[in-house]
């Protein structure tokens, strides 16, 4: 059963590298869709790649009824303060919870939307909203 999990994982991880980050001003958004707790271990690959982005990586499948997500950055940049800027309405302890440079958190939808707003992404092109 172990063997099966870890085969489960690696799987979703490749799989997950491979989808190419969407660039909205600062951020590099990527979407996932798996029931793996894969989202920081890519974010972390983009992190490497994009150096000049805040890398945020959002997986509307790991928890039905939330979007979780993790934020990485090469540039420096406090991601706490970038996230507690575009914070959206009713965010809690599930935002923004990490340190300066590996935060992340979680959203209901409708608060991911938001954010996603807040980030500049159009309303066509949001994923998991």
């Amino acid at each position: 059963m172990l063997q099966s999990a870890r085969q489960e994982v690696k799987t979703a991880l490749e799989q997950g590298k491979r989808v190419a980050p969407r660039m909205v001003g600062e951020v590099a958004l990527v979407t996932l869709d798996s029931p793996c707790q894969i989202h920081p271990l890519v974010a972390q690959t983009w992190r490497l790649r994009l150096k000049d982005k805040i890398v945020i990586v959002a997986n509307t499948g790991y928890r039905p009824g939330w979007v979780h997500f993790a934020a990485r950055s090469a540039t420096g940049r406090d991601l706490i303060a970038f996230l507690r800027d575009k914070a959206p309405a009713g965010a809690d302890e599930n935002y923004g919870n990490g340190h300066e440079q590996a935060t992340g958190g979680a959203l209901r939808p409708e608060g991911w939307a938001e954010f996603l707003g807040k980030l500049g992404v159009d309303q066509a092109a949001r994923v998991g909203a």
